[in-house]
């Protein structure tokens, strides 16, 4: 049973393996620092509960989920140095009965004997601060979880207070939500843009929230915690969660929430039938809001499409959504998985991607998303379990069996729905919503943030009145230092994580300043300041070194635009070459597994190799050969393999690399098109036609494609072709000289003089400098070669 009084929980029996602790001061009249620091501390984490939902930061560059992580880690931060030096004031520290928060330690201990096996590498370690399937991740959730827990177990009117919260930042996160669908340019709060934008994360996850919101508002209505005028927030929590619900129409949303609309009415009728003289039909009475609001979410699901599509204009949006399925994440785990040390200690956190790149299936090639990089499988959960192995596995099983067990608990205990077996039961069936979404999806950080403050919750609860171990703190016994010990290596690791966590989020929101400074104000100064305060945050960070890199090649290009006359600028472009490839080699050394560092620095050595530049034909080829290892499934360093044999001249080992790629993905169009045009090099016209007509055939919107097409067929007499090739490349392109051009010379060669005429005009026209042409109008008009006395 829960109370929702303000005084904590008087502590009987207070032991330590057994052994009673003589002295201690009484729980129920601590110091005034004990009570400031532990009021503190409390309230820091009733303040996330309200944030954690709605919370961002008004900055175009400041990702919805990099803004999570800075108030998470801060807030981590926070609360456990409060809390710790209220426990040295104290002397005690009182640990919850709760079996959850023992079973729950050991994912974040599997993620470290997985990380420690795969070397502690900077991917597995932290990321770009925002993956979930990092340690620092996991670690960061364990201990808001953890010290969540403590801190509320304490003082249970906490727990009120932390509902009532989250219920207002979930109120809060639907009114700016329906405003920015309707205002955009007004409720935009500086972050947000796009149809789909809010401050939760993805559309999905604002679905998911949005069906956690409507259980929770007809829930939580008649429990006790919302009494007066704070029973307006359930109401209009409900109405805008409903709204919320049909505008982002996700069908396994709806069907989720009807699972939860169900179980809210199958307890409160069993609570209800329970009370002296209630029939059936006064229990389903009581139980009708569930009812209605169940089969709404039902018909929802059924018709979801034409629902949608008769909604009106400004709220018909619509999200696509892509990610690995099960069959794939299977398939990625079964070849990743094959040897008996990742088997036990799995393929290392955050390495999805990195799996992704080397075992994808040969299908998705074939698709839009061939070129897209997935971070996660079908789910959260099944990552987790494929990212850490079979302990990783052990890990989840328990804590799910736990979470199992707490519901089959209150499932079996038919007793009156007090107020606080209504929020045990609501916590327990809101949890269990959310980890079903772990485990079918790829929920955000605000989601799986949500998801742990809720468990610690959940876990008070199921702890009920039982009373908490207590460890003594003084410098009198040995157990006592030892306690002393654990507890300053228990802020220790909160404090380090959360910094760490927040320190590689914050130089990654530099990394996102420098490049919407470049891409919007082309100042490549200002982007390059934004680079560096990065890097000064982070050395390690290998997108900010990719980063500046990137931004080199664009500073260099503008330097050998402005010439080289004098000894500064020379000294300059020297220097700017040198950072250049440093931080590209940088990005490599940290993570040579990330086949973008090494495209990165491919890029670079192709660029000195048009140049003449000693030795970079052949360090750009080996940085290709590399990405390729990196992510074989991948046809891009392939082709730019070719680019680099065709620069060198050889027309074998170039179309040998495109063949390949053009097996690993049959419809690459980009190969089809350098193909043709090695072939054409090769004398080989047949081939080059087949293939330059297979490029054209593929992307018959790009004007490019059929100009090559036209070209190729022009230079081996086939005009008639090249016309018809020419004219739809014109016709896309009605300023495409170079199309013109040879579309007239064609038309010159079939004896349409006079459409050839009118086409060299519209060319000349669009080149007023080119003096020559006119002389090659006036060869035409007299029947001659239109070359002729030209000089070419």
């Amino acid at each position: 049973m829960l109370y929702f009084s303000d005084m904590p929980p008087t502590n009987i029996g207070i032991h330590t393996m057994s052994r009673e602790i003589p002295s201690s001061p009484p729980v129920s009249s601590p110091h005034i620092f004990i009570r400031g620091f532990d009021a503190f501390a409390r309230w820091i984490l009733v303040a996330l509960f309200a944030l954690l939902p709605v919370f961002l930061i008004p900055y175009p560059w400041v990702a919805i989920s990099q803004g999570k992580v800075l108030l998470a880690a801060g807030v981590a931060i926070i609360a456990a140095v409060t809390w710790a030096i209220a426990r040295l004031f104290e002397g005690a520290i009182r640990v919850p009965k709760a079996s959850l928060l023992y079973v729950g330690l050991l994912l974040p201990l599997a993620y470290v004997i997985s990380t420690a096996v795969g070397g502690w590498n900077n991917t597995s370690l932290v990321g770009n601060g925002v993956e979930q399937d990092t340690l620092v991740a996991v670690v960061l959730w364990y201990a808001l979880f953890a010290i969540s827990a403590f801190v509320f177990h304490d003082h249970r009117s906490g727990i009120r207070a932390s509902v009532r919260a989250f219920i207002f930042g979930l109120t809060v996160l639907g009114i700016l939500e329906v405003l920015y669908i309707f205002l955009p340019a007004q409720f935009s709060l500086g972050a947000l843009s796009g149809l789909t934008a809010n401050p939760v994360g993805s559309w999905h996850d604002l679905g998911i929230i949005s069906g956690l919101s409507l259980f929770l508002s007809i829930a939580l209505f008649r429990s006790g915690i919302f009494n007066g005028l704070w029973r307006i927030f359930p109401i209009l929590l409900g109405a805008l969660s409903l709204f919320l619900l049909i505008v982002i129409h996700f069908q396994d949303v709806f069907w989720a929430t009807t699972a939860l609309c169900a179980a809210g009415f199958i307890a409160v009728v069993r609570a209800a039938l329970q009370a002296e003289g209630v029939s059936i039909t006064d229990a389903v009475a009581r139980a009708l809001p569930w009812l209605v609001v169940g089969v709404m979410m039902t018909l929802l699901a059924l018709f979801s499409i034409q629902i949608a599509e008769k909604l009106p204009p400004p709220i018909q949006i619509t999200e696509v959504e892509v990610r690995p399925s099960w069959q794939g994440t299977f398939d990625i785990a079964k070849q990743s998985l094959d040897a008996p040390t990742t088997l036990l200690f799995g393929s290392g956190p955050n390495s999805f991607i990195r799996e992704w790149g080397l075992h994808k299936p040969a299908s998705v090639n074939l698709t839009p998303f061939w070129n897209s990089d997935f971070n996660y499988g079908i789910g959260v959960i099944p990552t987790s379990i494929f990212a850490v192995g079979l302990f990783g596995l052990l890990a989840w099983a328990a804590i799910l069996l736990v979470l199992l067990g707490l519901i089959f608990r209150f499932v079996r205990e038919v007793r009156p729905l007090t107020p606080g077996r209504t929020l045990f039961g609501t916590l327990a069936v809101a949890v269990a919503y959310l980890v079903t979404f772990h485990m079918i999806y790829t929920p955000g950080v605000a989601v799986t943030g949500i998801t742990f403050l809720l468990i610690a919750l959940l876990a008070i609860a199921a702890s009920g009145d039982a009373p908490p171990r207590r460890g003594q703190v003084n410098i009198r016994s040995v157990l006592s230092i030892i306690t002393l010990i654990m507890l300053l290596i228990f802020t220790t690791i909160m404090v380090a994580v959360a910094g760490y966590a927040g320190r590689e989020v914050l130089s990654n929101i530099y990394v996102n300043k420098g490049s919407y400074v470049y891409q919007n104000a082309h100042d490549i100064g200002g982007a390059g300041r934004a680079i560096q305060t990065a890097l000064r945050i982070s050395p390690q960070n290998d997108r900010a070194h990719r980063a500046a890199a990137e931004l080199g090649i664009v500073e260099l290009s503008e330097l050998l635009a402005q010439g080289t006359a004098d000894d500064a600028t020379r000294a300059q472009l020297q220097q700017t070459l040198q950072n250049t490839i440093q931080h590209a080699l940088t990005a490599v050394e940290i993570d040579s597994a990330n086949y973008q560092n090494w495209l990165s620095l491919a890029q670079i050595y192709s660029n000195l190799a048009g140049a003449n530049v000693d030795g970079a034909f052949e360090n750009a080829k080996n940085a290709y050969e590399q990405a390729l290892q990196a992510q074989p499934t991948n046809p891009v360093p392939l082709l730019r393999l070719a680019q680099v044999a065709v620069a060198q001249g050889d027309i074998a080992s170039a179309r040998d690399h495109l063949q390949q790629a053009i097996a690993l993905k049959p419809d690459f169009a980009a190969a089809y098109f350098l193909l043709s045009q090695v072939e054409a090099a090769d004398g080989k016209g047949d081939p080059a036609v087949a293939a330059a007509a297979q490029a054209a055939q593929l992307v018959p919107t790009d004007p490019i494609g059929w100009f090559n097409l036209g070209y190729i067929l022009y230079t081996g007499k086939s005009y008639e072709n090249a016309v018809a090739s020419l004219e739809r490349a014109a016709s896309l392109a009605p300023d495409y000289a170079n199309a013109m051009f040879i579309l007239g010379l064609s038309y010159n060669a079939l004896g349409r003089t006079d459409d050839a005429i009118i086409v060299i005009q519209r060319v000349a026209a669009l080149n007023t400098s080119e003096t020559w042409l006119a002389q090659l109008i006036a060869n035409m008009r007299e029947g001659k070669d239109p070359f002729a006395g030209i000089q070419q």
